[in-house]
């Protein structure tokens, strides 16, 4: 049977906005796991917005395809960047996935991309449960579910939604008892071998992992970040927007409040941890000192 992902070990580097950058990929790769670019590391400020910028992000991904030799590899996308040029690049690139985010992530025919790869949505709701769910497993590959211990975003949009309230190993469960053949992909709060290995043996497809790779030594948070994220914990997190529900963790106020906080997120990551935030999920319990993506790795597969 053809794997989900080809990689060697079941693990899917998280997307994570102002950290999967394509050299971060290539560093994953090199480690074992499955790696992700996220566009959104690739836009650009225009006046008081940021936007998706082609020149930047077409040539990092034709890079990172040459280096690796490989087109495997996630690509998380906005649905508002899904242009017909977007999608013929990654045609041409023979991208192995895509995972698109933004409200009609859940609604995009994986039909349209046929030609790109496999397409992976994120599960973050509930309501009509067989219905949602069903339209979900059909018009994807694959489901990543995240949940109140993922960083960033957490949830859906409707605060009546009792999902909202599940942990991740619950709404996992859910879906693997729904859909018992679906490609579930849990991510948020994974930091052990322990629950890697229960994950698997609950018939996890792979798991994400996030908050971990984001202390590792190779990543883009200075090291005054990092240090921050060693002497944190999931009781320092907070919830930035009471609509989005995105963990995060806040050195001072935030800065900007734009649609998806990235004024602040770019302040944070770049600090000497007195300023703006970082996104960060209950992984953050997990770090004890800053090590090397190997390293985490063979530690998480360590069973």
């Amino acid at each position: 049977m053809e794997k989900f992902f080809n990689s060697k070990y079941p693990i899917l580097a998280a997307p994570m906005n102002k950290v999967s950058y394509a050299e971060f990929a290539l560093v994953q790769h090199q480690a074992g796991i499955f790696p992700s670019i996220m566009s959104y590391c690739y836009y650009k400020k225009i006046g008081s917005t940021f936007s998706l910028d082609f020149d930047t992000f077409i040539p990092a991904l034709q890079e990172y395809v040459k280096l690796t030799g490989s087109p495997d590899v996630l690509i998380c996308v906005d649905y508002l960047d899904l242009s017909d040029e977007l999608i013929k690049v990654l045609a041409k690139l023979q991208i192995s996935h895509i995972a698109i985010s933004g409200p009609d992530s859940n609604n995009n025919q994986k039909t349209q991309f046929a030609d790109v790869g496999k397409v992976i949505t994120q599960q973050l709701k509930c309501k009509r449960l067989s219905w949602y769910w069903g339209q979900q497993y059909r018009n994807s590959d694959g489901l990543l579910i995240k949940g109140k211990e993922s960083g960033g975003r957490t949830s859906g949009l409707d605060n009546n939604d009792e999902y909202n309230t599940l942990s991740i190993m619950d709404r996992f469960k859910l879906v693997r008892n729904q859909y018992p053949t679906s490609v579930a992909i849990p991510m948020g709060g994974i930091g052990t071998s322990r629950q890697v290995k229960e994950y698997l043996e609950l018939g996890a497809t792979a798991v994400g992992i996030g908050t971990l790779l984001a202390a590792s030594k190779e990543s883009v948070l200075t090291p005054e970040v990092k240090n921050a994220m060693i002497n944190a914990t999931w009781n320092d997190i907070v919830t930035l927007d009471d609509r989005l529900k995105q963990n995060a963790l806040v050195f001072s106020q935030v800065v900007s409040k734009d649609v998806n906080n990235t004024f602040s997120l770019t302040t944070g990551i770049s600090s000497k941890a007195d300023q703006g935030h970082i996104f960060a999920g209950a992984g953050i319990d997990y770090i004890k000192e800053i090590k090397p993506m190997k390293q985490i790795i063979e530690e998480l597969m360590n069973f």
